[in-house]
């Protein structure tokens, strides 16, 4: 059990209560200054909450309880009495029981994946996307299948081609991943990327149809109170509905992309101009990458070619 799955349901739980879960459930001794340590960071990073209730040291009922640690110290200094309600006996704070009980302020902390964020940041970037055509077709197993070949793919063809991982930040979108390319001295690796990974997958004979779209723009780098990195934005939208035009193997890139890394480049005579298309209602003008024996050159997905509905 995660020690944050205590809080499930909204309950308060006191150290000792949570050290005694804890072992119980992990079946392991664990200390109670870790847990305490852990519980108080989560108050820091303002996911718990923590109040100290001041308990009557003879029949342990609440006197009077304070909701974070400074109150409790200044109510400590002005020496005031506590009085119990029911017997009327009277105590110093000195005399009586503190208990420290936490409590969930958010609900993110408990589910996994939904980790609260931490900060956002706005950074230029190249974005990559691919997808397995017709994944949604395939049974479970090929699911997983295809999803691991996938991964090893990409890993491999990162590492191979020494892009740093504080470059990256890397997105499952379920049936495939966006890569963020982020302070690259150039920009244009996207490109020997996605060559590389088609040349890897015909290497090791993958059953792994891709289609892949680049798209240059901006997006928000988050990070969450986990250390999860993630990214949101217009320019990953963009990259997806560069992608939706395209057949395995293709290689669609926009025209921003095109103008900004490509068109002064070695490879420009490499990029095949495809028009404007309207995808989800935006219009969008492609380009389509291809040379020797990566990408595709067969037309991309036809019906939403402005120009053909024009005629």
């Amino acid at each position: 059990m995660n020690i944050r799955q205590l809080f499930s349901g909204g309950i308060e739980l006191d150290v000792q209560t949570a050290h005694r879960r804890l072992r119980k459930s992990e079946k392991m001794d664990i200390a109670i200054s870790t847990i305490e340590k852990e519980l108080d960071q989560y108050v820091s990073d303002g996911l718990l909450l923590s109040r100290f209730s001041i308990r009557d040291p003879n029949d342990l009922s609440e006197l009077k309880n304070f909701d974070n640690s400074s109150v409790l110290e200044t109510f400590k200094k002005s020496r005031n009495p506590l009085q119990n309600v029911i017997t009327g006996e009277k105590y110093t704070f000195d005399e009586c029981n503190i208990i420290k009980y936490y409590k969930l302020v958010n609900p993110e902390f408990v589910y996994p994946g939904l980790n609260p964020i931490e900060r956002s940041s706005k950074m230029p970037c190249v974005i990559f996307g691919c997808d397995a055509i017709s994944f949604s077709k395939k049974d479970s197993d090929d699911q997983v299948k295809i999803y691991k070949n996938l991964i090893s793919v990409i890993s491999d063809c990162l590492v191979n081609l020494k892009i740093h991982p504080n470059n990256t930040i890397c997105i499952p979108s379920g049936d495939g991943y966006y890569i963020i390319f982020h302070g690259l001295e150039d920009p244009l690796i996207v490109i020997k990327f996605s060559c590389a990974v088609q040349m890897k997958i015909s290497e090791k004979l993958l059953a792994l149809p891709l289609r892949m779209g680049i798209e240059i723009g901006t997006v928000f780098k988050i990070l969450h109170k986990n250390n999860q990195v993630n990214a949101i934005g217009h320019s990953l939208n963009m990259c997806a509905r560069a992608m939706s035009l395209g057949k395995e193997k293709h290689i669609l890139v926009s025209k921003t992309f095109y103008e900004a890394c490509a068109s002064h480049s070695e490879e420009q005579n490499n990029f095949h101009d495809l028009g404007e298309h309207k995808v989800k209602h935006t219009k969008m003008h492609i380009y389509n990458y291809y040379k020797d024996s990566v990408g595709n050159n067969d037309s991309i997905i036809e019906e939403n070619n402005l120009e053909e509905k024009s005629k």
